[in-house]
Order: structure tokens, then C-alpha cells, then sequence
């Protein structure tokens, strides 16, 4: 979804708004062939998605809030990012839509040390205490 939203933006032929417009539609025939096809017809009231599916929405809205898909965004900021996303692997592309999150408790004792990144972990109720990240 990165790729076409990227390379449909730099073709220069339509909106910001129209291809947020086709990235929210395209979600939703996604989940809706999921529903039709895929999934068990014994609840009527709740979808129970595969784990690949459930991130879905999030990176939708993730790929909204992008520098690539504001319009407040400076114009050097958009094309780095859609050209990112158009040449970059899936590996690089995931992590500019889909929040991180940085262990700030920690931080100050590691950079005493060295500065070097610290660990980014995904945000899910999972990975968190009231202390700070679960070791």
C-alpha cells in the first residue's frame, strides 16, 4: 500500500486527499473479501481477524499521518518520504507508519555509557508495566 500511495503521489496526477480516500477504500474491500471469503459465517456481529490483519486499520491511518500524505508537510520532507516508500525494502517502510516506542526510563543510564539507539518495541498493552517495558 506504501508503494502504490507513494508511487501515485509522485505521478503527480492526483490529491492528497483522493489517494487517502482510495488507501481507506482499499482497506476496507481488503477486510470485506476477508469477511466473504475467508472467515467462519458462525458469528454475525464480530470478525475475528488472523494477526496480519488486525494491524491493518493501523497502518492505514499510520500511512495518513505520514509526512508523505500532509498536506502540512514541507515539500522536501513529502518527497523524501514517498521516495523512501517507493524504492525502500518492507522492512524500512514499516517503521514510518507504524509507532515505536522508546523505553525512556532507561535512557539516561545508557547514555552515560555511549550513545547508541536503544531498543524500539512494538506498542501493545503486552509490552508495558506501570514501571516502564517488561524485561
Amino acid at each position: 500500500m506504501i508503494r502504490k500511495t507513494a508511487a501515485r503521489l509522485l505521478g503527480g496526477s492526483t490529491s492528497i486527499q483522493s489517494v487517502k480516500d482510495q488507501t481507506i477504500t482499499t482497506t476496507v474491500n481488503t477486510l470485506y473479501a476477508y469477511r466473504k471469503f475467508c472467515a467462519s459465517n458462525n458469528s454475525t456481529g464480530q470478525l475475528i481477524l488472523p494477526e496480519g490483519l488486525k494491524v491493518l486499520p493501523l497502518y492505514c491511518l499510520g500511512l495518513h499521518k505520514s509526512p508523505g500524505m500532509r498536506s502540512d508537510a514541507h515539500a522536501d520532507d513529502r518527497a523524501a518520504w514517498l521516495l523512501n516508500g517507493l524504492c525502500a525494502p518492507v522492512k524500512m517502510c514499516v517503521p514510518s507508519v507504524y509507532p515505536r516506542n522508546f523505553p525512556v526510563h532507561r535512557l539516561v543510564d545508557e547514555v552515560r555509557v555511549y550513545f547508541y539507539f536503544v531498543f524500539v518495541f512494538r506498542i501493545s498493552y503486552f509490552y508495558f508495566f506501570s514501571c516502564g517495558r517488561m524485561d
